[in-house]
């Protein structure tokens, strides 16, 4: 209780977000952005090694990622150069186009054919960031050659999931095409929604240094919040904080002698 504007008080302030959402498919639309790609540096990398035509998997992502409305704790890699949220096809042998209820579904594609790992470079993934609510998981295929391997010319790109923001990044740094056809863009568990840009949709296309930004617009987590002691205000100052946090959360006041 707020005595008078004079009356010295601490003010302890505690902010809260609860989502839940896991299990409960919501409607969910992407806005899709392009620049210029900038490959992140694996600081403990987890290197994985699928044969020909194959998906493994499940690997955890490292917190919860909202994938066109449903929470996802794992991912799969495929390596034809997607990664999915479930144990779906590895996609040989040509990028499908999107959208199509057959198999793969439920997926990222970054530069999605077929490609030959046991002919050359790495797949690996990591969790970069360290910080909860700022993290980013980092699937990475680098030097990999297409089927039938040299004298073809390999390919390296990385996704980017982002906590919190559930952002998905797509870099190309040499998506090098071989005359077959690609795909690059995403599609939910049904095969019923995608999104993609122009061009990039079981078609035969090269990017360089190329960077798509798919955006749900969905917050599901802030960071971490410290409570804050405030040695003295008076009740205006109290009223416009409390205005302040009922916008983005909830509050908690308790009032102390000095």
């Amino acid at each position: 209780m707020i005595a008078s504007s004079s009356t010295p008080f601490r003010v302890l302030v505690g902010l809260w977000l609860v989502v839940s959402m896991a299990g409960t498919a919501l409607a969910q639309t992407y806005t899709i952005s392009q620049g210029t790609s900038s490959l992140s540096t694996l600081t403990a990398p987890n290197v994985v090694a699928p044969a020909d035509d194959q998906t493994i998997g499940p690997f955890n992502i490292g917190f919860d990622f909202n994938f066109f409305g449903v929470d996802y704790g794992q991912f799969y890699i495929s390596s034809n150069g997607f990664i999915a949220f479930e144990n779906t096809s590895n996609g040989c042998c040509s990028g499908q186009f999107l959208p199509n209820t057959g198999q793969p579904n439920n997926m990222i594609a970054a530069y999605y054919e077929d490609f030959d790992p046991p002919e050359g470079g790495q797949i690996s993934y990591s969790l970069e960031g360290g910080v909860v609510g700022a993290r980013t998981l980092v699937v990475e295929f680098n030097g990999i050659y297409p089927w039938n391997g040299p004298p073809k010319t390999p390919s390296t790109w990385q996704i980017k999931l982002r906590e919190c923001t559930n952002v998905i990044e797509v870099h190309c740094e040499s998506c090098v095409d071989d005359g077959g056809a690609f795909t690059q863009g995403i599609e939910n568990a049904a095969g019923d929604e995608a999104y993609f840009v122009a061009g990039r949709n079981s078609q035969t296309f090269s990017l360089a240094n190329d960077l798509v930004v798919f955006d749900p617009g969905l917050v599901t987590c802030a960071p971490a919040f410290r409570p804050e002691a405030v040695p003295s205000m008076n009740a205006f100052g109290v009223m416009l904080m409390m205005l302040s946090l009922m916008m983005i959360g909830g509050f908690a006041i308790r009032r102390s002698s000095l």
